[in-house]
């Protein structure tokens, strides 16, 4: 990764190339599940991308690239989910209970019952199981994209975990366990 890095930051566009070849589909994937919207994580992917080109001189060394990659995309996710949260208080105070549900807000509500447990989570425990389980991030690694000291993280996600082993379906199956490997299988 360094001679890549190295590369891109002398102005090398196939290198560049390279890079984003490489990361693409894992920031999606961590975008798509922040933010459980295929066409916000398709924008918050290419805006990433393009911070990454306008700002690659600030990139150290290879080491540091994968982390500040992520440390990128979860700004950007950050910064959509406050701005949804704001649309979706403005809405409510201005439509009445008894106004039909848009086709977006249909979607959003069977989305949202599909994996209802995954939806009581904070928006920082969602993004730490995102990138420990989907991306299979190191601990070290989460804790500089997301500015959490590692042994905070790491009883944070144990933290996680045991809120979500609360949740089981009916057959008792551990339904964390089920999102790992429903993740894993659409990767």
């Amino acid at each position: 990764m360094d001679l890549l890095l190295k590369k891109a930051q002398l102005g090398d566009d196939k290198a560049f190339e390279e890079i984003v070849e490489q990361f693409q589909k894992k920031i999606f994937s961590y975008c798509y599940y922040v933010l459980r919207n295929t066409h916000e994580a398709e924008d918050i992917t290419q805006e990433v991308f393009l911070k990454v080109y306008k700002n690659i001189q600030r990139c150290s060394d290879g080491n540091a690239f994968n982390p500040w990659i992520y440390k990128i995309a979860s700004n950007q996710c950050r910064t959509v989910l406050k701005r949804k949260t704001k649309l979706q208080r403005l809405l409510k105070a201005f439509t009445s209970k008894s106004a039909q549900m848009s086709s977006e807000q249909a979607y959003f509500e069977k989305t949202v019952s599909n994996i209802e447990w995954f939806q009581t989570l904070k928006v920082i425990e969602k993004q730490i199981l995102i990138l420990r389980i989907i991306n299979d991030q190191t601990f070290e690694a989460i804790s500089k994209i997301l500015d959490i000291k590692p042994a905070s993280l790491r009883k944070r996600y144990e933290r996680i975990k045991k809120k979500v082993e609360k949740y089981r379906d009916s057959e008792g199956s551990d339904l964390y366990q089920q999102l790992r490997f429903r993740i894993r299988e659409e990767n």
